[in-house]
Protein backbone atom coordinates (compact mmCIF):
# COMPACT_ATOMS: atom_id res chain seq x y z
CA UNK A 1 0.00 0.00 0.00
CA UNK A 2 1.52 3.41 -1.23
CA UNK A 3 1.90 5.97 1.46
CA UNK A 4 -0.82 8.59 0.37
CA UNK A 5 -3.43 5.20 0.26
CA UNK A 6 -2.15 4.12 3.99
CA UNK A 7 -2.34 8.24 4.73
CA UNK A 8 -6.37 8.32 3.80
CA UNK A 9 -7.07 4.83 5.33
CA UNK A 10 -5.82 6.17 8.52
CA UNK A 11 -7.91 9.59 7.87
CA UNK A 12 -11.17 7.28 7.61
CA UNK A 13 -10.78 5.07 10.10
CA UNK A 14 -9.41 7.85 12.71
CA UNK A 15 -12.73 9.78 12.14
CA UNK A 16 -14.66 6.78 12.47
CA UNK A 17 -13.03 5.16 15.50
CA UNK A 18 -13.19 8.88 17.12
CA UNK A 19 -17.09 9.32 16.20
CA UNK A 20 -18.28 6.29 17.77
CA UNK A 21 -15.69 7.11 21.05
CA UNK A 22 -17.52 10.46 21.13
CA UNK A 23 -20.79 8.88 20.68
CA UNK A 24 -20.07 7.38 24.59
CA UNK A 25 -20.19 10.69 26.05
CA UNK A 26 -21.03 9.15 29.52
CA UNK A 27 -17.85 7.56 29.80
CA UNK A 28 -16.25 10.53 28.68
CA UNK A 29 -15.70 13.82 30.74
CA UNK A 30 -16.96 16.30 28.95
CA UNK A 31 -14.09 17.89 27.97
CA UNK A 32 -12.51 14.81 26.33
CA UNK A 33 -15.80 14.48 24.46
CA UNK A 34 -15.29 18.05 22.53
CA UNK A 35 -11.73 17.56 22.06
CA UNK A 36 -12.55 14.09 20.16
CA UNK A 37 -15.58 15.93 18.13
CA UNK A 38 -12.79 18.85 17.00
CA UNK A 39 -10.46 16.09 16.04
CA UNK A 40 -13.13 14.32 14.20
CA UNK A 41 -14.49 17.63 12.37
CA UNK A 42 -10.90 18.26 11.61
CA UNK A 43 -10.41 14.92 10.17
CA UNK A 44 -13.91 15.05 8.35
CA UNK A 45 -12.64 17.93 6.53
CA UNK A 46 -9.40 16.47 5.54
CA UNK A 47 -10.58 13.81 3.90
CA UNK A 48 -13.56 16.00 2.22
CA UNK A 49 -10.23 18.18 0.79
CA UNK A 50 -7.84 15.30 -0.18
CA UNK A 51 -10.79 13.47 -2.08
CA UNK A 52 -12.84 16.56 -3.71
CA UNK A 53 -11.48 15.47 -6.79
CA UNK A 54 -13.50 12.18 -7.08
CA UNK A 55 -16.72 13.71 -4.80
CA UNK A 56 -17.17 16.43 -7.56
CA UNK A 57 -17.76 13.80 -10.28
CA UNK A 58 -20.42 13.10 -8.80
CA UNK A 59 -22.23 16.50 -9.31
CA UNK A 60 -21.39 16.22 -13.27
CA UNK A 61 -23.81 15.33 -15.62
CA UNK A 62 -25.16 13.02 -16.45
CA UNK A 63 -27.78 12.31 -13.55
CA UNK A 64 -27.42 8.73 -12.35
CA UNK A 65 -29.28 6.81 -9.68
CA UNK A 66 -25.57 6.54 -7.72
CA UNK A 67 -24.76 10.07 -8.76
CA UNK A 68 -28.32 11.37 -6.35
CA UNK A 69 -27.53 8.58 -3.69
CA UNK A 70 -24.18 9.96 -3.40
CA UNK A 71 -25.54 13.56 -3.32
CA UNK A 72 -28.43 12.90 -1.03
CA UNK A 73 -26.25 11.07 1.25
CA UNK A 74 -23.45 12.74 1.10
CA UNK A 75 -25.27 16.53 1.80
CA UNK A 76 -27.63 15.34 4.46
CA UNK A 77 -24.02 13.84 6.68
CA UNK A 78 -22.49 17.47 5.79
CA UNK A 79 -26.06 19.39 7.45
CA UNK A 80 -26.02 16.99 9.85
CA UNK A 81 -22.22 17.76 10.80
CA UNK A 82 -23.26 20.97 10.52
CA UNK A 83 -25.73 21.03 13.24
CA UNK A 84 -23.99 18.65 15.80
CA UNK A 85 -21.12 21.29 15.62
CA UNK A 86 -23.56 24.37 16.11
CA UNK A 87 -25.41 22.71 18.80
CA UNK A 88 -21.98 21.48 20.03
CA UNK A 89 -20.67 25.20 20.50
CA UNK A 90 -24.06 26.14 21.90
CA UNK A 91 -24.18 23.75 24.48
CA UNK A 92 -20.53 23.55 24.97
CA UNK A 93 -19.18 23.86 28.83
CA UNK A 94 -15.74 24.45 27.78
CA UNK A 95 -16.90 27.80 25.19
CA UNK A 96 -19.53 29.24 27.72
CA UNK A 97 -18.15 28.33 31.01
CA UNK A 98 -21.41 26.69 32.48
CA UNK A 99 -23.61 30.39 31.61
CA UNK A 100 -26.21 28.18 30.63
CA UNK A 101 -28.16 24.97 31.72
CA UNK A 102 -26.76 22.57 29.12
CA UNK A 103 -28.45 19.78 29.84
CA UNK A 104 -31.98 21.91 30.11
CA UNK A 105 -30.59 23.78 26.71
CA UNK A 106 -33.28 23.34 23.86
CA UNK A 107 -29.92 22.43 21.27
CA UNK A 108 -29.48 19.28 23.42
CA UNK A 109 -31.56 17.11 22.03
CA UNK A 110 -30.97 18.12 18.51
CA UNK A 111 -27.09 17.65 19.20
CA UNK A 112 -27.04 14.30 20.09
CA UNK A 113 -29.94 12.60 17.57
CA UNK A 114 -28.11 14.87 14.80
CA UNK A 115 -24.91 12.92 15.64
CA UNK A 116 -26.81 9.60 15.47
CA UNK A 117 -28.20 10.23 11.63
CA UNK A 118 -24.69 10.99 11.16
CA UNK A 119 -23.35 7.64 12.11
CA UNK A 120 -26.13 5.71 10.28
CA UNK A 121 -24.97 8.49 6.81
CA UNK A 122 -21.27 7.93 7.92
CA UNK A 123 -22.22 3.94 7.53
CA UNK A 124 -24.24 4.57 3.91
CA UNK A 125 -21.14 7.11 2.77
CA UNK A 126 -19.02 3.84 3.84
CA UNK A 127 -21.21 1.75 1.26
CA UNK A 128 -20.86 4.21 -1.27
CA UNK A 129 -17.47 4.23 -2.14
CA UNK A 130 -16.90 0.20 -1.25
CA UNK A 131 -15.38 -0.35 -4.57
CA UNK A 132 -12.33 2.11 -3.18
CA UNK A 133 -12.09 1.07 0.00
CA UNK A 134 -11.34 -2.80 -0.99
CA UNK A 135 -8.73 -1.28 -3.60
CA UNK A 136 -6.87 -0.76 -0.70
CA UNK A 137 -6.82 -4.56 0.51
CA UNK A 138 -6.84 -5.90 -2.76
CA UNK A 139 -3.39 -6.54 -3.42
CA UNK A 140 -3.22 -8.82 -0.13
CA UNK A 141 -5.86 -10.39 -1.68
CA UNK A 142 -4.57 -11.24 -4.52
CA UNK A 143 -1.58 -13.39 -2.47
CA UNK A 144 -4.26 -15.36 -0.98
CA UNK A 145 -6.40 -18.47 -3.35
CA UNK A 146 -9.60 -16.83 -4.86
CA UNK A 147 -12.03 -19.18 -3.20
CA UNK A 148 -10.87 -18.36 -0.01
CA UNK A 149 -11.02 -14.76 -0.36
CA UNK A 150 -14.76 -15.12 -1.73
CA UNK A 151 -15.83 -17.12 1.08
CA UNK A 152 -13.67 -14.26 3.91
CA UNK A 153 -15.88 -12.44 2.15
CA UNK A 154 -19.01 -13.51 2.39
CA UNK A 155 -17.87 -14.74 5.77
CA UNK A 156 -17.46 -10.88 7.04
CA UNK A 157 -20.12 -9.69 5.58
CA UNK A 158 -22.54 -12.27 7.36
CA UNK A 159 -20.69 -11.24 10.71
CA UNK A 160 -21.81 -7.23 9.71
CA UNK A 161 -25.08 -8.42 9.39
CA UNK A 162 -25.69 -10.36 12.14
CA UNK A 163 -23.98 -7.76 14.71
CA UNK A 164 -25.32 -4.94 12.78
CA UNK A 165 -28.66 -5.97 13.31
CA UNK A 166 -28.28 -7.15 16.89
CA UNK A 167 -26.36 -3.34 17.40
CA UNK A 168 -29.68 -1.75 16.46
CA UNK A 169 -31.53 -3.88 19.16
CA UNK A 170 -28.77 -3.71 21.79
CA UNK A 171 -28.25 0.32 20.70
CA UNK A 172 -31.88 0.90 21.14
CA UNK A 173 -30.89 2.65 17.57
CA UNK A 174 -35.06 2.97 16.41
CA UNK A 175 -35.30 5.57 19.63
CA UNK A 176 -32.18 7.24 19.44
CA UNK A 177 -33.27 8.32 15.80
CA UNK A 178 -36.23 9.49 16.31
CA UNK A 179 -35.56 11.17 20.30
CA UNK A 180 -37.39 9.19 21.83
CA UNK A 181 -36.88 9.13 26.19
CA UNK A 182 -35.21 5.72 27.00
CA UNK A 183 -33.90 4.89 30.59
CA UNK A 184 -31.17 2.54 28.94
CA UNK A 185 -27.50 3.28 29.70
CA UNK A 186 -24.70 1.61 28.23
CA UNK A 187 -22.40 -0.25 31.25
CA UNK A 188 -19.02 0.89 29.94
CA UNK A 189 -17.71 -0.47 33.06
CA UNK A 190 -18.32 -3.89 31.78
CA UNK A 191 -19.02 -3.23 28.02
CA UNK A 192 -17.23 -1.23 26.29
CA UNK A 193 -15.52 -3.38 24.00
CA UNK A 194 -19.38 -4.61 23.18
CA UNK A 195 -20.05 -0.68 22.29
CA UNK A 196 -17.09 -0.37 20.20
CA UNK A 197 -17.73 -3.68 18.39
CA UNK A 198 -22.08 -3.34 17.68
CA UNK A 199 -21.58 0.64 16.78
CA UNK A 200 -18.81 -0.16 13.76
CA UNK A 201 -21.28 -3.65 13.09
CA UNK A 202 -24.42 -0.97 13.04
CA UNK A 203 -22.14 1.13 10.27
CA UNK A 204 -21.05 -1.98 8.64
CA UNK A 205 -24.74 -3.13 8.12
CA UNK A 206 -26.26 0.52 6.69
CA UNK A 207 -22.94 0.10 4.46
CA UNK A 208 -23.70 -3.07 3.18
CA UNK A 209 -27.60 -2.40 2.87
CA UNK A 210 -26.28 1.04 1.01
CA UNK A 211 -24.04 -1.28 -1.66
CA UNK A 212 -26.78 -3.61 -1.98
CA UNK A 213 -29.25 -0.83 -3.20
CA UNK A 214 -26.90 0.34 -6.21
CA UNK A 215 -26.43 -3.07 -7.57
Amino acid sequence: MTLPRLARLLITLCATAGFITALAYWWLDNKTHELIGCAVLVLVITHTIINRRRFARYFTAPLTRRKLMFFLINVSMVLGLLIVATTGIAISQSVFLGWIDWQAAAPYPLHYTAAYWVAVLMGMHLGMNWNVITQWFRPYAQALPEILVTRLKWLFIAAILMLGIAGVVKLNLAAKLTNQPTLDLWDFSKQTPQFYLYWSALLGLAGVATRKLLK
